[in-house]
């Protein structure tokens, strides 16, 4: 059995903060996590996962710069970016 590998990925500020209540959209870190990467580890990372959860300005726009998502691919909860990537990894 291969397992699935999901990265979770939020800007630093936005951990805990609730960004919608009417959808109880909160940023948790016991799902994003508290370790700190740069954008350098974020790319590897991408290349390790087969999927990633994105939120905030700086984690969204490393997705984008990598060509990993496109603006058509990113929807905004209060104005903050979000995105998911799903890779399909052949054998």
């Amino acid at each position: 059995m291969q397992y699935q590998k999901i990265l979770a990925v939020c800007d630093k500020e936005l951990s805990g903060k609730i960004l919608d209540k009417e959808i109880n959209f909160e940023v948790k870190p016991e799902f994003y996590g508290t370790t700190e990467i740069n954008e350098e580890k974020l790319s590897e990372l991408f290349q390790e996962v087969n999927s990633a959860n994105l939120i905030g300005n700086k984690s969204v726009s490393v997705a984008l710069k990598k060509k990993i998502i496109e603006e058509k691919n990113i929807i905004k909860i209060n104005n903050i970016p979000h995105a998911q990537v799903y890779f399909i990894k052949g054998e």
